[in-house]
């Protein structure tokens, strides 16, 4: 079914290059709940590769938690829950989660430990509109807080511990991309690094 429908949703649309489908439902039911146009991914110079990997180098690591995720690990999470925003997908797969200063971004682990607990707190809340059809949590501060990507805008934002917040648009904006937030924090990480030195 899986093979049929990759090259009928291709056949229909090859401007896009689907490499997979995600696929929900009960017993006897699949429906397609995400197509993936694997292009999204962030576009890295090899500048951009060789300063992220020498950030990861110089992090504290001291648990070995901060690895490359699996394939099948990152499918197993968004079978469960919903696909997870490409850049940070690609993120993970390549180099894993992070903590080279506040925020850190989330391990898949640790986002299988929030996103349960982010869709709790938040998808039975009818004056707002902060639920998972409009963020995506991806890491978190020190005070408890979680920062998310935007859906509609791919923009990161704060999504406080202890302020009550109905709308997506009063949450503060700490950085116009995915990209712009992971590497100003890798910035940062080899700065504070070669200041401890």
């Amino acid at each position: 079914l899986r093979a049929i429908l990759e090259k009928e949703l291709a056949e229909k649309d090859n401007q896009f290059p689907f490499v997979g489908l995600i696929f929900k439902g009960g017993e006897g039911e699949q429906k397609i709940i995400h197509r993936i146009d694997w292009r999204k991914h962030m576009e890295l110079t090899k500048a951009e590769i060789k300063l992220l990997r020498k950030a990861y180098s110089v992090m504290a690591d001291t648990h070995s938690k901060y690895h490359p995720e699996s394939e099948k690990d990152i499918s197993e999470f968004e079978n469960k829950f919903e696909p997870i925003p490409s850049e940070y997908r690609y993120l993970l797969k390549e180099f894993g989660g992070c903590h080279f200063v506040d925020p850190w971004i989330f391990t898949l682990e640790e986002l299988g430990c929030e996103y349960p607990a982010f869709i709790a707190n938040y998808s039975d809340d009818e004056e707002s509109n902060i639920s998972n059809n409009t963020v995506f949590p991806i890491g978190g501060l020190g005070d408890g807080s979680l920062v998310c990507i935007l859906k509609e805008t791919d923009k990161i934002v704060v999504l406080p511990h202890d302020v009550y917040v109905t709308s997506v648009d009063d949450l503060e904006i700490i950085a116009e991309s995915f990209k712009e937030l992971v590497f100003g924090l890798a910035e940062q990480g080899i700065e504070l690094d070669n200041q401890i030195k």
